[in-house]
């Protein structure tokens, strides 16, 4: 089922047609994306654990960022970003960083043409989420960036 479904909901309509009532007693989510329960370690199995062990549990906070393509930020940008300011990228957006912009572009719209297109306007102005990371690839966050090289931060850490 998709992530809109309410399984209770589900089991009660089940319910109804087969002409009878009913309801859930018991819901257990197994897996959400790529995490699954059975690697899961319980608050009780952690408390047991030395601490240097606890650490090693948990997981780098990006983990759940399922977005390959990144940009690393110098110092400076790294400190403009963390203000909410918005950068010009354009030096920086390679061809493979370009590539990923435009085929995230095409996944949402298939009429969005390639950049070197004498046709394209507003495509190269249409933001896509990119992982941001500092110059030693630390993680920094979500910025939206575009084909024209503006970057807005989205959703930053605050180390």
């Amino acid at each position: 089922c998709t992530k809109g479904t309410y399984v209770r909901v589900l089991g009660e309509d089940i319910a109804k047609a087969l002409g009878t009532l009913g309801h859930l007693i018991a819901l257990r989510r197994l897996q959400v994306g790529h995490f699954e329960l059975s690697a899961a370690v319980t608050i009780l199995q952690l408390e047991q654990q030395e601490l240097e062990t606890r650490f090693s549990q948990l997981l780098p906070i990006d983990a759940c960022i399922d977005i390959v393509a990144e940009l690393a930020l110098d110092n400076a940008q790294c400190e403009r970003i963390q203000m909410g300011q918005r950068l010009n990228v354009s030096d920086q957006l390679t061809p493979e960083l370009q590539a990923y912009i435009l085929n995230m572009l095409q996944k949402v719209d298939q009429r969005i043409i390639k950049a070197d297109d004498d046709n394209w306007s507003k495509e190269h102005e249409l933001p896509v989420d990119i992982r941001l990371v500092d110059e030693d690839g630390r993680f920094l966050g979500l910025g939206a960036v575009s084909l024209n090289g503006r970057l807005q931060p989205k959703k930053l850490i605050q180390y």
